[in-house]
């Protein structure tokens, strides 16, 4: 997942005008704005990645109802575990962007 999550921010990083280094703050903002950019598609996911950053859980439990598969989260927010195809893992930049800024999704 780090590296996916580096990845995108390089992308974003190849698509300003202005080249040089960028902070940990830059990196972070850059997913800061892709939740944003998802909110209203993903509105019902989000609230499942908050709920269960709030409840202190790493996996989040989908056997009822999967809010995430086909949705930009999949894969860089929260992505399906190996050993439980009902469990999906909270990445650990979504739980610091949610703990560090108070994030309401």
């Amino acid at each position: 997942m780090f590296l996916q999550h580096l990845d995108t921010a390089f992308y974003h990083y190849l698509n300003e005008d202005e080249p040089g280094l960028r902070s940990y703050d830059w990196y972070l903002g850059v997913f800061r704005q892709r939740i944003e950019h998802f909110r209203q598609r993903c509105a019902a996911a989000l609230e499942v990645i908050q709920q269960a950053i709030r409840d202190g859980h790493l996996v989040v439990d989908v056997a009822q109802q999967n809010l995430f598969l086909g949705t930009e989260l999949n894969n860089e927010f929260v992505y399906q575990s190996y050993w439980n195809e009902h469990g999906y893992f909270v990445s650990g930049l979504m739980r610091k962007l949610i703990t560090l800024d108070g994030l309401e999704v």
